[in-house]
């Protein structure tokens, strides 16, 4: 496999550095998290995952009142390198 692997079924955003520096500079509501549900949603690669990643924890300090589901615990592959796990803990 060559490059990054990628949920091809999922859609593409071609503005999606312009909605997260919108995101950025915005307050921390509803409608940010919103917003940062509906960027998580789209096809990102690794950088944009990280970027959008930081973008959230900066701005949440957790998940808003009231979110409608629960927290989930996830089992990592102890093979994998560290990035992966990372990655995991914030799926």
């Amino acid at each position: 496999m060559t490059g990054s692997p990628q949920l091809h079924w999922l859609p593409a955003e071609p503005a999606f550095r312009t909605r997260l520096r919108a995101l950025r500079a915005g307050a921390a509501d509803a409608a940010a998290w919103a917003e940062a549900i509906a960027l998580a949603n789209t096809r990102l690669d690794f950088v944009q995952t990280n970027a959008l990643d930081e973008t959230v924890r900066r701005l949440f300090a957790g998940p808003p009142e009231g979110l409608a589901t629960k927290p989930v615990r996830l089992a990592g592959d102890p093979g994998r390198g560290a990035a992966a796990r990372h990655l995991a803990l914030h799926l």
